[in-house]
């Protein structure tokens, strides 16, 4: 799709079951049009729904199926993304390696 945010949208939620992520950039997508996430804990995701953005779960079956049973039984709760904080906090980061 070349578009696929309105897609995005319509979801209960998203699920990254990846074992190795870079910068989810889906993860913040998703955070942007507010769909509540769940990811295997990786450093990617991690250091994106660390601060309870959204779930992080153990890289496994078990931990993916109890994160969406925890999600689907309304027992995670989850903080509001602030993507203007997000990136404030990227960039200062950014900028104290360059200099």
């Amino acid at each position: 799709m070349e578009n696929p945010y309105s897609l995005l949208k319509k979801c209960d939620c998203f699920v990254l079951s990846s074992d190795y992520e870079g910068q989810g950039l889906v993860l913040l997508e998703s955070l942007v049009l507010k769909v509540p996430c769940i990811s295997t804990d990786i450093p990617g995701p991690r250091s994106i729904l660390s601060n309870k953005q959204g779930l992080l779960v153990p890289n496994t079956i078990d931990g993916l199926k109890n994160g969406m049973k925890s999600y689907i039984q309304g027992k995670v709760q989850y903080k509001d993304f602030d993507y203007t904080k997000y990136t404030d906090k990227c960039i200062k980061e950014f900028k104290s390696i360059i200099t």
